[in-house]
């Protein structure tokens, strides 16, 4: 039966940039008809179904059967974009590294804010390394989970006092509530972990005639503050999104819209005609 737990990572990945690429480049996305192929969907649906159709069912199962990371991100992006209103918001990233760690969503506005993800089926093991990454280059970090994962989050917290803890509720909405904030502090700022995230663009803006050794040397000497400053301008100019294309897609691609709207304009312009065409099968 299509509603059965060994198909549900499946239709998680029908969501990766991979198989939405597929959408775009192929006149049918092959993954996607596979799996719903083999997974019995078409026993239970018409056919004249579009491809967004096919999307919002497997969102719905996914946040009924198995709440993945998609749909976390696919939240906290609504809530960031829509709900918050940043008077400030300039920029967004998901998937970005912090020194030798991958961060699911970072916000630039008047600070940065730092996401962690961690779902009903994530474990804490790589945590405190991640952590001990992101507080030394981000003014905030906030840890996201389920309510049943916050006795076992707060051990995992001790010595990282400053960092923020959001519940992502159980109910079909998700409802988020703070149950702890992030603190700001600074003074936890590494010249060295910001200089590891900046690229090589931009180490050559701010030392154009240094070689990378003597670049990284020069950065160290600078105050934490003078960094922080630099690493929030540069995140604040780096390429990432299209508001206006996330914002007028349906609510289930919303992160999928996200990560298409890095293409180029003719990319985005197929992925919309296609999801609202009929899916031949």
């Amino acid at each position: 039966m299509f509603e059965a737990a060994e198909f549900m990572p499946l239709y998680a990945h029908f969501f990766n940039i991979s198989n939405l690429r597929e959408i775009i480049y192929k006149k049918k996305p092959e993954f996607i008809s596979n799996v719903l192929k083999n997974s019995g969907f078409w026993d239970y649906y018409r056919r004249d179904m579009t491809l967004l159709d096919v999307f919002n069912i497997s969102y719905e199962l996914l946040l009924d059967k198995y709440r993945c990371e998609y749909v976390y991100k696919n939240r906290l992006l609504v809530h960031e974009l829509v709900e918050k209103k940043h008077p400030k918001l300039m920029n967004m990233f998901t998937e970005i590294y912090i020194n030798k760690s991958k961060a699911d969503m970072l916000v630039v506005n008047g600070t940065l804010t730092l996401y962690e993800i961690k779902t009903e089926i994530d474990n804490f093991t790589r945590l405190r390394n991640q952590l001990e990454d992101y507080t030394k280059a981000v003014e905030k970090v906030y840890v996201v989970v389920p309510e049943k994962k916050l006795n076992a989050l707060e051990k995992e917290l001790e010595g990282f006092e400053q960092v923020g803890v959001l519940i992502m509720g159980d109910s079909h909405e998700m409802e988020i509530e703070e149950y702890r904030p992030a603190c700001s502090d600074l003074e936890k700022i590494s010249q060295e972990h910001i200089f590891n995230t900046l690229n090589g663009q931009e180490i050559r803006k701010i030392f154009p005639d240094a070689e990378y050794q003597e670049a990284k040397k020069l950065f160290l000497e600078k105050s934490k503050k003078d960094c922080f400053e630099i690493f929030h301008k540069f995140l604040s100019k780096r390429k990432s999104y299209r508001q206006e294309f996330v914002s007028a897609l349906p609510f289930s691609l919303k992160m999928a819209g996200f990560q298409v709207s890095k293409l180029t304009q003719k990319e985005r312009g197929y992925f919309v005609d296609k999801i609202y065409q009929n899916f031949e099968r």
